[in-house]
C-alpha cells in the first residue's frame, strides 16, 4: 500500500538483482541475527528498500535513459577498479567536463564514482573471500586498497559486518 501510494503498481513478479539488492540482503540476515529492540523496525526499513528497488525496476520504461559515455566510465571503472582513477582521468575517457560527469554520474548511480569503485572492490573482496584461501591482507591489496585497516572499515561500513566475520558466515555453506 504504501508504494501504490507514489504511483508504482507490483503486479507481476520482478527479479532483483546486482549490488544493492546483495547489501540489502546482507543487512536484513544481520538484523536477523542480531534481534535486538531495534530490529523490527530495521527489517521494515529494509523491506520497504527492497519494494522501492522492485517499483523503480517495474517502471524502468519510464526512467530517463544515461548518456553512453556514462556505461563506457562504468566500464572502465570495473575494469580498472584496482587502480587509483581520478575525476579528470574519467572526464577524458568521457569528454565531457569533470564537474558534469560527477553530477551526472550521481543522478544515475546514486553515489559518487569514488563510491562506486569502493563498491566495486568490496564486490570484488567478498568473492575472493569465499572463493580463495588468500589471506585478508592479500585480497584487501589485489582489489585496490591500500592496507588491510582501509580495506576493514570500508568493508564494514559497507557490508555492516567486518571481512573476517563475512568470511566466517559464508565461507562455511
Amino acid at each position: 500500500n504504501k508504494v501504490r501510494e507514489y504511483g508504482a503498481s507490483l503486479e507481476a513478479p520482478v527479479i532483483l538483482g546486482g549490488e544493492s539488492s546483495v547489501w540489502l540482503a546482507t543487512r536484513m540476515y544481520r538484523e536477523f541475527s542480531r534481534r535486538d529492540q531495534f530490529s523490527v523496525l530495521a527489517l521494515e526499513s529494509i523491506c520497504t528498500e527492497l519494494l522501492i528497488s522492485a517499483s523503480r525496476q517495474a517502471i524502468g520504461g519510464k526512467v530517463k535513459k544515461s548518456p553512453r559515455w556514462l556505461e563506457r566510465v562504468k566500464e572502465y571503472l570495473n575494469e580498472k577498479f584496482a587502480d587509483s582513477i581520478g575525476l579528470n582521468e574519467l572526464a577524458k575517457i568521457a569528454e565531457v567536463h569533470p564537474t558534469h560527469l560527477a553530477r551526472v554520474f550521481r543522478q544515475f548511480e546514486n553515489c559518487t564514482a569514488g563510491e562506486y569503485v569502493r563498491r566495486i572492490r568490496i564486490e570484488k573482496a567478498r568473492s575472493k573471500m569465499i572463493h580463495s584461501k588468500d589471506s585478508l591482507v592479500e585480497i584487501a591489496l589485489d582489489v585496490g586498497f591500500s592496507d588491510q585497516s582501509h580495506f576493514t572499515r570500508s568493508f564494514k561500513n559497507t557490508v555492516g559486518i567486518t571481512p573476517s566475520q563475512y568470511r566466517r558466515i559464508f565461507k562455511s555453506r
